[in-house]
């Protein structure tokens, strides 16, 4: 157990990745029209993502298979979480359609490939109400002939705003509802507010999936920072109080060892770094401080 490395990845794989979870939203959220084709009994989660590396901070994304009709076909999940809106993001959308297409051309050798119904999901700060198509982004599309519009690669993507000022509707079954409401206020600055979630989202949590409840806990103090601990203690119930406690001093306790293990990691570069400078053998100093090759290199860089 530790801080969470990208929380909101994190959180939203660990929610979305259940699929009890994934059909809860899909029944509550997808057009009629959508649910009635797809077979969502078939809905099964595939490895892998599509999103570059360097975007791994700003993006999450998790891919279905699904039947619509008699056809395969998939529903991939685009997760936004920036703090702030990406006007350009049916672009992103469709570069990731589209590996996910090449796949099928060139690992799978396809000759006809799959529908796939993109969704995007937001919680930022900003205000996003309207998001823009590539035919929006066209100078005077509208104006043109369908014999000219017919040559750009528009389409539709599903968008839901769960930012405070979304006015998405909180719907499904209590792991759901927690996720949403928390995707919600995470980034609000009002702690009053924030404070009155968390003792919706224990009371949603607290008789439910205890580790999924811990992965929430940790996701909070991962994001906040400014938890007052004594005031969250007073009021979440028995067993969320107990869970948060323990949580909290786990995290605690790693972060002073690691906080211990820097402090001699940063000894020992010091006393290479002096060993280098009185001229003695690299592999001497190797065996003297246990650091790596790799590690005298770059102190040799340095001096």
């Amino acid at each position: 157990m530790s801080i969470i490395n990208l929380p909101h990845d994190k959180m939203f794989k660990e929610t979305f990745g259940d699929l009890d979870v994934t059909t809860d939203f899909l029944q509550n959220y997808l057009p009629k029209e959508i649910l009635d084709i797809i077979d969502i009994n078939t809905l099964a989660l595939q490895n892998g993502s599509f999103i570059e590396s360097k975007l791994k901070d700003s993006y999450s994304d998790l891919l279905f298979y699904v039947q619509i009709g008699d056809k395969e076909g998939y529903l991939y999940f685009l997760f936004e979480q920036k703090s702030y809106k990406a006007e350009d993001i049916a672009f992103q959308l469709l570069k990731y359609m589209n590996q996910i297409w090449e796949q099928h051309i060139y690992k799978e050798k396809a000759e006809t490939l799959p529908i796939i119904i993109p969704i995007l999901f937001y919680h930022g700060e900003s205000n996003w109400q309207e998001t823009k198509k590539v035919s929006d982004w066209i100078g005077g599309y509208h104006q043109f002939p369908a014999a000219i519009q017919k040559y750009v690669p528009d389409y539709d993507f599903l968008y839901y705003n769960f930012s405070k000022e979304g006015g998405e509707e909180v719907k499904g079954n209590p792991k759901l509802k927690a996720y949403l409401e928390l995707s919600r206020y995470i980034f609000i600055k009002n702690m009053e507010t924030f404070l009155e979630v968390m003792m919706l989202v224990d009371e949603l949590l607290h008789d439910d999936d205890s580790s999924y409840y811990d992965t929430v806990l940790i996701y909070i103090l991962s994001i906040r920072d400014d938890l007052p601990v004594e005031t969250v203690k007073e009021r979440l119930t028995i067993e969320g109080r107990k869970r948060f406690m323990s949580i909290a001093e786990k995290l605690r306790s790693e972060g002073m060892e690691e906080g211990e293990r820097l402090g001699i990691k940063k000894e020992k570069m010091m006393v290479a770094k002096k060993l280098m400078q009185l001229k003695i053998d690299k592999k001497q100093i190797m065996e003297a401080t246990d650091l790596t090759a790799e590690e005298i290199e770059q102190i040799k860089k340095e001096l």
